[in-house]
């Protein structure tokens, strides 16, 4: 095979991607591969497909441009974590994610190889859930003071740990203050009194 070649369609279409990205938010390809911390005929390589994309670039490149590594790989999904969350702390969320995530080969991640697909769904979604969170931890205490009230009446707070799943020492827990409910129970908890405001 030349050099010239491209290692596969794949490869070629990740590449395309990466020009996009930088089109999109107008950077030279000189600057992109300063950053990266790589040269520009590597980066040049890459985006043609002809240089298969390391996941340790892959992962920051994804961190870099704030962009779903799952789009990045396959073209799944969203393109932007912006798209869905557009908050501030975004950034340091993503950067958390990729640095405790930095060991998934990104290149392996094909339709082909439904259980890394799976996997990296199932972290994403868990991102997703964490910045969701971030965004409602700081209306916690107002969502507890709406949670007592809408459990008030009785055999609300047995129907909200059964709808929950949780044990009702859980929900006194949480409505006491001794302990706070996790990210993804907060969401829950949330879209549980304002169904209940609405009826």
């Amino acid at each position: 095979m030349s050099r010239f070649n491209v290692l596969s369609e794949d490869h070629r279409r990740i590449g395309l991607r990466i020009v996009h990205l930088r089109r999109v938010d107008e950077i030279p390809q000189a600057q992109l591969a300063r950053d990266m911390g790589l040269t520009i005929n590597r980066l040049a390589n890459i985006e043609t497909g002809r240089v298969a994309l390391p996941s340790d670039i892959g992962w920051q490149l994804c961190c870099y441009f704030v962009v779903n590594p799952l789009w990045l790989c396959t073209g799944q999904g969203r393109e932007y974590f912006a798209d869905e969350f557009g908050d501030k702390k975004l950034r340091a969320i993503i950067d958390d994610f990729i640095q405790r995530n930095a060991s998934i080969p990104l290149l392996e991640v094909w339709p082909g190889s439904s259980l890394q697909i799976q996997i990296l769904k199932k972290q994403l979604t868990s991102l997703s859930e964490s910045v969701k969170f971030e965004i409602v931890k700081p209306q916690l205490p107002a969502l507890l003071e709406r949670l007592k009230s809408a459990t008030k009446q009785k055999g609300k707070k047995t129907e909200l740990a059964a709808d929950l799943n949780v044990p009702l020492a859980s929900i006194s827990q949480w409505l006491s203050g001794e302990r706070e409910p996790g990210g993804e129970y907060t969401l829950k908890l949330l879209k549980w009194v304002e169904w209940q405001e609405e009826i």
